[in-house]
C-alpha cells in the first residue's frame, strides 16, 4: 500500500516568500529589497504573505509531481476563507494607485491597515518613511506578474477534478451555521466542499446499542446514555447540513474518537478503515 515515504512540510513564511522574491528579481535588486524595512515586516508578519507563501510552496510541490497524494491542512474555519481569497487579495495588496504622489502612499498604508509597520512608525517618520514605502514599491512592481501567475496556478489546481476539499468539524449544532457560512463563501470563490467529516462523535468501539438494557442508574448506564445522546446530536447536526442546498452534493462521514499516532502507518490504515465504514 505505502510504496513511497511520507514527508511532512512545515511552512517557514519568511524563508519561502524570500525564495519566491529571489527567483523573481535580479540578484542586485533582491539584495536591496532585503534591506528595505517595509519588506522585512511584510515578509514575516503579514497574513496575506503567509497565505501566499503556502500557495507558492503548494504550486512548487505539485509541479514537481513527486507525490501521489498531497494533503494541505488549511487554517481553522474562521481563517480558511481568507486563505482561499489570498490570491486575489495579494494582487490588490501589491497594487497602489498613482505612485507619483506621496499622499497616495499614505492612503495606501491606511487602506491596507498595515499594523505590521506600526513598529517602524515609531522609528522612521516623514520623508524617511515615505522613502521606504516608495523604495518598497519600486521593487514589488517587478513581482506583480509572478504573483498573478502563482495565484492563477493555485486557482486552477484547486478547481481541478483531481483536487477535493474536505471539511472537518466537531459534532456540535452551533457548528452547522459556521459550516454553512464557510461553504457559501468558498463557493463564491469557485470552490466546493465535497466531503464533510464530523469528527470525535463518540468513543471508538463503544457499542451504544447496549445502553437501553442497562438498569439501576449506574455510572455505566449514565456514561452510555451520555454518549448515546451525543451521537444523536451528531446525527441531527449532519441531518441539518445535508438538507442545505450548499451541501446537496457533499458526502458525510461521522467518525468516532480514538487515539492514533499520526507518525504510524498502521494508525493511518486504521483511520482509513474507520472512514470506510462510517459513511452516512
Amino acid at each position: 500500500m505505502f510504496k513511497h515515504p511520507m514527508d511532512v512540510f512545515f511552512l517557514d513564511t519568511s524563508k519561502v516568500f524570500n525564495e519566491f522574491v529571489q527567483k523573481s528579481l535580479s540578484e542586485p535588486m533582491y539584495k536591496r529589497i532585503l534591506k528595505n524595512r517595509i519588506y522585512q515586516q511584510i515578509s514575516k508578519n503579514l497574513r496575506e504573505t503567509h497565505n501566499f507563501a503556502a500557495i507558492y510552496k503548494l504550486n512548487e510541490i505539485l509541479s514537481n509531481k513527486d507525490y501521489d497524494l498531497v494533503i494541505l491542512d488549511t487554517p481553522p474555519s474562521h481563517q480558511v476563507i481568507e486563505f482561499f481569497e489570498a490570491p486575489v487579495n495579494l494582487q490588490k495588496f501589491f497594487t497602489k494607485k498613482n505612485e507619483k504622489k506621496s499622499s497616495s502612499i499614505m492612503g495606501w498604508v491606511q487602506d491596507k491597515g498595515l499594523a505590521v509597520v506600526e513598529g517602524l512608525l515609531t522609528k522612521i517618520t516623514g520623508k524617511e518613511f515615505v522613502g521606504e514605502v516608495e523604495s518598497f514599491f519600486s521593487y514589488v512592481g517587478k513581482l506583480r506578474e509572478d504573483i498573478y501567475n502563482v495565484s492563477q496556478n493555485f486557482i486552477e489546481n484547486m478547481r481541478s477534478s483531481e483536487s477535493q476539499l474536505i471539511l472537518v468539524g466537531s459534532p456540535a449544532l452551533d457548528k452547522v451555521a459556521e459550516a454553512r457560512h464557510l461553504q457559501e463563501k468558498i463557493q463564491e470563490q469557485g470552490y466546493s466542499i465535497e466531503w464533510c467529516v464530523v469528527n470525535r462523535s463518540y468513543p471508538n468501539e463503544l457499542d451504544l446499542s447496549n445502553a437501553p438494557s442497562l438498569q439501576g442508574g449506574s455510572e455505566e448506564e449514565a456514561l452510555y446514555k451520555y454518549f448515546s445522546e451525543q451521537k444523536q446530536k451528531s446525527l441531527l447536526a449532519i441531518g441539518k447540513l445535508s438538507e442545505e442546498d450548499y451541501f446537496s452534493e457533499t458526502k458525510f462521514v461521522m467518525m468516532p474518537e480514538f487515539v492514533v499516532n499520526s507518525e504510524s502507518r498502521e494508525s493511518l490504515i486504521e483511520l482509513s478503515k474507520q472512514v470506510d465504514k462510517n459513511w452516512l
